[in-house]
């Protein structure tokens, strides 16, 4: 685990994201049971949607960005 800590990203099935940091407020904003969520094993899909719990600033599939050269490098 990073020194940042680690966050929940769940995916729809058209690949929209978002990340939270708890499953309390995840829970509230969705109206999902919290006591059924906390106890499954990451990752899993619950109605629908993948729920992943990764390192702050990691990739999910570990293979990250890959910008183009930074202007008048060679």
């Amino acid at each position: 685990m990073t020194e940042y800590g680690r966050v929940i990203v769940i995916t729809d099935e058209n690949g929209n994201n978002e990340v939270w940091g708890s499953i309390t407020e995840l829970s509230k904003k969705h109206n999902l049971s919290y006591n059924y969520i906390k106890r499954l094993k990451y990752p899993f899909t619950y109605r629908g949607v993948k729920f992943e719990r990764l390192n702050f600033r990691e990739s999910p599939a570990n293979n990250g960005v890959i910008f183009g050269r930074p202007r008048g490098e060679k």
